[in-house]
């Protein structure tokens, strides 16, 4: 189930689209996926494109996409909201698509970029996948600096 109410009826399109792109025009999956990331185009065609990259296994969203200017890594989910780019983030929540849980390092610093650049929208999905994950009692209880029980 997607948490923004992606359109299934566009996967088969999408997935003809990624065919095309990674063995006709011979596209790098690692390309496709940065230029998925960092498109302001349809919310449904970067979601669908980032899912379907994921789910074939042709890119790892657990690996850095870019270093930030003091050297740390720029992980998948957090370049997703730096660039307020819902369809991206939202992919990445469906497919779990990052270290630990909701409750960990990973994530929680993901939601709190969303917080701190005003991507409210991304800030809310990420609440909606832990809550359907039951531990948002436990992630907000986290924000706040208190050890969840």
């Amino acid at each position: 189930m997607s948490l923004f109410c992606a359109d299934n009826a566009l996967r088969e399109p999408f997935n003809t689209l990624v065919d095309k792109l990674l063995s006709d025009v011979s596209l790098q999956a690692s390309d496709v996926f940065l230029h998925a990331l960092e498109s302001e185009a349809d919310t449904q065609m970067n979601y669908w494109v980032v899912r379907l990259l994921i789910e074939r296994k042709v890119v790892d969203p657990l690996l850095p996409v870019t270093q930030d200017s003091a050297g740390s890594a720029v992980m998948p989910i957090h370049a997703a909201c730096l660039l307020q780019n819902v369809g991206a983030l939202a992919a990445m929540l469906d497919v779990s698509a990052y270290e630990g849980s909701p409750l960990g390092k990973q994530f929680v610093s993901a939601l709190r970029i969303c917080q701190t650049q005003g991507f409210d929208q991304g800030a809310g999905l990420m609440m909606a996948h832990a809550q359907t994950l039951e531990v948002l009692d436990a992630l907000l209880l986290s924000l706040q600096g208190v050890k969840p029980h």
